[in-house]
């Protein structure tokens, strides 16, 4: 199966595309019908990640990172989703999905040790850190292409 072309990504696509290339290489091998989604995905992780480098002060990346939990928790509740080109179609993949809010919020609470001064010290902090941000989106990842959910939730576990 070959990739699509570049001039048919979406917003969120043309996003994974400029700030994460392996995870846009990625999603452009995976089935074309969930392509989209983990385009999605991936460019709602980059939004989170990104948190420590736009910022220029912790509190300013804890306020958006909770502007992130704040907009999760209404699209969990069924609200319509904030005016966004990442949220409106994220609302759209975890409801097709059925995607786990817990699973984002570990990535945003992961994301939020970014903007601790020191980073994590142990191994176990570091492992937390691991599984609570890649682990949890690769969670993710495997629910958009089908994995069984026992199965992608050990697989987080695992990626620490």
């Amino acid at each position: 199966m070959a990739p699509r072309s570049a001039p048919s990504l979406s917003a969120c696509g043309t996003l994974v595309q400029q700030g994460d290339k392996a995870r846009f290489l990625m999603a452009l091998f995976a089935p074309e019908a969930v392509q989209d989604d983990l385009l999605t995905l991936y460019a709602f992780n980059l939004e989170v990640a990104k948190t420590k480098e736009t910022v220029s002060e912790p509190m300013l990346g804890q306020i958006r990172l909770q502007w992130w939990r704040e907009t999760l928790e209404a699209i969990y509740a069924g609200a319509t989703p904030r005016k966004h080109e990442v949220v409106t179609p994220l609302a759209a993949v975890i409801r097709k999905h059925t995607l786990p809010q817990d699973a984002f919020l570990a990535v945003i609470d992961g994301r939020e040790t970014d903007l601790e001064v020191p980073p994590p010290e142990t191994e176990a902090a570091f492992a937390a850190y691991v599984e609570a941000t890649g682990g949890q989106l690769g969670r993710l990842a495997g629910l958009i292409c089908g994995a069984d959910p026992d199965h992608a939730a050990r697989a987080a576990r695992a990626y620490a």
